[in-house]
């Protein structure tokens, strides 16, 4: 067992979802399909209070997108300055960010981001927690070490950060990702832009649109969030509460959509970087002679 370390020295655990919740099995989902674990306390559970006072790792804590986030800003509030020092919630980033910073990644149960794990080359391990059927699956029961006691979550660690590639796992995880990822060489999305670009090309881009009030309304709609820079999914509480609630709370899924949605100022912007990547890559194939 490898003794504690320094700041500089520490490793780091990517834990997602987060430690206090799971999904809910179909018969008890609702608007929020995530639900806390724990309810009515700020007390972590007894795994991630372990990893946080044996004061060996860094920790990143990476919520559900659908979970509410007010569980983990008021636990988090309960550490002291030492321990926030280690521990940091990721809730504004993709799940790779914390990927990549991490050397272990621990996820609960049937959680797909194991994948995204494995092509970036980091070890994974799986927090047995509500064990329901219809997420704890056989599948990845077999492509992951699996935690069912809490006493054993940090010897567990260990041996990941010995042998990170895992290699009693590692065939079956290639085979996993094979059979469910068309490709793994990183060009998906250059490949998906260029089919794009491609049927943009042999579209007709201004076909005649028949009349209706529905039409008539989006169309108005569209124009008056553009003139606004606010994204079409937004709502007028959505627009009021942004603008003069600075309170940090709990948020309903809908808002987070919204605060994520794309608005005219940064398509703009886009549109710009690529039209400027567009003219570099031609400056670059195309030389003109001076």
């Amino acid at each position: 067992m490898k003794q504690s370390r320094s700041h500089k020295s520490m490793n780091t655990l990517a834990i997602i979802p987060a430690p206090g919740s799971s999904e809910s099995p179909p018969e008890k989902q609702s608007t929020h399909c995530h639900e806390p674990l724990i309810t009515h306390t700020l007390e972590a559970p007894p795994y991630i209070d372990l990893l946080i006072r044996s004061g060996k790792y860094r920790i990143i804590i990476r919520p559900h997108p659908r979970e509410e986030l007010g569980f983990y800003e008021e636990w988090f509030a309960t550490l002291t300055e030492e321990e926030h020092s280690r521990v940091s919630l990721s809730t504004n980033e993709p799940p790779p960010v914390a990927i990549f910073r991490s050397d272990v990644v621990l996820n609960c149960e049937d959680c797909t981001t194991s994948m995204e794990a494995w092509l970036a080359g980091k070890p994974t391990i799986t927090l047995a927690l509500t064990q329901h059927p219809y997420w704890f699956t056989e599948t990845y029961k077999r492509l992951s070490p699996i935690a069912y006691e809490t006493e054993r979550v940090d010897e567990m660690i260990e041996l990941a950060l010995e042998t990170p590639d895992q290699p009693d796992y590692a065939p079956l995880r290639q085979e996993h990702l094979e059979k469910w990822l068309y490709s793994t060489d990183g060009r998906c999305a250059e490949r998906a832009a260029e089919e794009i670009a491609n049927l943009i090309k042999k579209k007709n881009l201004t076909p005649s649109i028949t009349f209706s009030l529905r039409g008539f309304w989006k169309k108005w709609k569209l124009l008056i969030l553009k003139a606004f820079n606010e994204p079409y999914t937004a709502r007028p509480k959505h627009v009021l509460r942004r603008q003069f609630s600075s309170k940090q709370e709990q948020v309903s899924m809908r808002y987070r959509d919204y605060l994520k949605g794309v608005r005219r100022s940064v398509a703009k912007q886009a549109m710009q970087t690529l039209a400027t990547v567009e003219t570099a890559w031609k400056d670059k194939n195309n030389p003109t002679d001076h």
